[in-house]
């Protein structure tokens, strides 16, 4: 057997850490023609219709019958005529490899072919730190997890811009890397139930 692989990898699966954060907080929305209010948080515009989450339970309603002020919250985080391109509900990338951990994006309308020169590059990042997560997009927001200055960081951003929501460190890098590869976290986050699960425990499982 080998002890130091096996190491290795309980090392590894000991630093799976990925931190909760609600996008948007639940709101008041309320019925334009009875002004009948319901307590929700705003998961995406699909097509005419806003869905949203109660309690844990999805459900659809028809953007019309919104209050103006709901219609011009959805207008200012999902975009008029149906979300972001790179967030629609059939373009969610919440955890590693894809929804169906397989590769594979059900986006559509994607460029068959680039122009001269490549596509227009929209944004960059300059100290997104070392590492090996991928990233997620989720519910209009780009989640990562890198080493940065030493400290394992997890951090959020906005899709659109690369404009930094939060950042927030969890623990040192010991630089050690792994397999002889270079140091930074592997773990990718996962995103469910509008947040980002984050470890409660650990315990070595050697010895």
């Amino acid at each position: 057997m080998n002890t130091r692989g096996s190491l290795c990898w309980l090392h590894f699966f000991s630093f799976i850490i990925i931190f909760a954060s609600g996008l948007l907080e639940a709101r008041t929305w309320t019925q334009e023609s009875t002004g009948r209010k319901l307590v929700a948080d705003f998961v995406r515009l699909d097509e005419e219709n806003v869905v949203l989450k109660i309690r844990g339970r999805q459900v659809s309603v028809p953007l019309a019958t919104l209050s103006k002020a709901d219609r011009d919250f959805v207008a200012a985080n999902a975009g008029k005529g149906g979300g972001s391109p790179l967030v629609g509900a059939n373009g969610e990338w919440p955890t590693f490899r894809g929804p169906n951990r397989n590769n594979v994006s059900s986006e559509s309308g994607l460029m068959k072919s680039w122009p001269d020169g490549g596509p227009k590059k929209l944004w960059s990042i300059e100290q997104a730190g070392e590492g090996y997560s991928t990233i997620i997009v989720a519910d209009g927001t780009l989640f990562h997890n890198s080493t940065i200055n030493g400290k394992l960081t997890a951090m959020a951003m906005n899709p659109e811009t690369g404009k930094e929501i939060w950042k927030v460190t969890f623990g040192d890098d010991d630089g050690e890397g792994y397999g002889g590869m270079g140091a930074g976290p592997r773990s990718t986050p996962t995103y469910a139930d509008g947040k980002l699960p984050r470890e409660r425990w650990e315990r070595s499982l050697v010895g």
